[in-house]
């Protein structure tokens, strides 16, 4: 039989060790969890990648800012002029002072993928630039002198290495003042559209052919600027790859019939002018063509060029008739 103070004593010894552990299960867990919730806490403080956020949020400033374009001028002009900026993905145009900037995120309603077709023309120069911008940019202008005698300032155009006229060429009269006679023209709006249309003689002038690589032939072009030749025109081509057509054909105008397979994305902007024979045209709005310097060596009644379909995408080589009247585009000396 135990004595009293036997169970007395035994009574607190169990007492203290359940004591002891009670003190180290819930609590020390609910510490632990605790300390665990903290630390993610903690990451809840680089959470306050709300500061990170807030760098999302200057991006957010920066994509409503949008892209911003400006202008610089280089070559025979010290200023821009005003810049015609027209999107060739959805047509919409504007014209800006090229001192200013344009924010095309709030104009043109472009968007990223969309090209642009920039023509700036200070006084008697006129050049045209194309892009697909992706971020801010200032674009400069090289103008460049292409003035007939008659006074027509044709826009220009570089594509790789060469300068093309960005327009048919409108003469009347080649370089020296003397008059050209045979070119052809169907009615005014004609001319101011598609430039005239001339006969393989009269663009070159009583020259002799040629296939070198710059012709060397002047023809019925300005000073500075000369008549293509076949690899003139085969250098353009294979610099645009398997899409010329596509790429050099003019588009947002109502000149060409319906389905017109275009992006115009060299700047280019050959239009349909059809052609001139047995005193009159034919195939306006379809097809558009360029005389080029060279003789068909087979048959020396023919000349190459280069015409273009409304509905193709490439371009068609092939040699014509040299009474035939087809527009001309020049190219600038080297």
């Amino acid at each position: 039989m135990m004595r009293p103070w036997t169970i007395l004593w035994i009574s607190c010894v169990l007492a203290f060790s359940l004591g002891c552990d009670e003190t180290e299960d819930p609590a020390d867990d609910d510490t632990a969890d605790a300390a665990d919730d903290d630390t993610e806490g903690d990451d809840d403080t680089e959470g306050d990648d709300d500061t990170e956020s807030d760098d999302d949020t200057e991006g957010d400033d920066d994509a409503e800012a949008g892209i911003v374009i400006d202008f610089a001028a280089s070559g025979a002009a010290s200023n821009v002029g005003m810049v015609e900026v027209l999107n060739l993905s959805n047509c919409e145009a504007a014209t800006v002072p090229g001192n200013e900037s344009l924010d095309l995120t709030a104009n043109l309603a472009f968007t990223e993928g969309d090209w642009l077709k920039l023509t700036a023309a200070p006084g008697s120069y006129s050049t045209v630039i194309t892009d697909a911008p992706t971020e801010s940019t200032t674009y400069t202008f090289e103008f460049i002198e292409c003035t007939d005698y008659d006074g027509h300032n044709h826009a220009v155009v570089q594509i790789g290495d060469q300068w093309w006229m960005a327009e048919n060429l409108k003469s009347e009269h080649y370089a020296d003042g003397t008059a050209v006679a045979e070119c052809y023209d169907n009615g005014a709006s004609y001319i101011d559209d598609y430039g005239l249309a001339y006969s393989w003689y009269a663009a070159m002038d009583g020259a002799t052919a040629s296939d070198a690589n710059p012709s060397g032939v002047q023809g019925v072009c300005p000073d500075g600027w000369h008549m293509p030749s076949d690899a003139e025109w085969s250098e353009l081509t294979d610099q645009l790859g398997n899409e010329a057509g596509r790429m050099l054909k003019s588009v947002c105008s109502p000149l060409w019939i319906a389905g017109n397979d275009a992006n115009n994305h060299s700047g280019f902007t050959l239009l349909p002018g059809g052609g001139y024979s047995n005193n009159s045209f034919n195939k306006i709005g379809e097809s558009g063509h360029g005389w080029s310097a060279t003789e068909d060596n087979g048959d020396s009644s023919l000349a190459w060029l280069r015409g273009i379909n409304y509905a193709y995408t490439s371009t068609n080589r092939y040699s014509s008739d040299k009474a035939y009247g087809l527009n001309v585009r020049c190219v600038a000396d080297p």
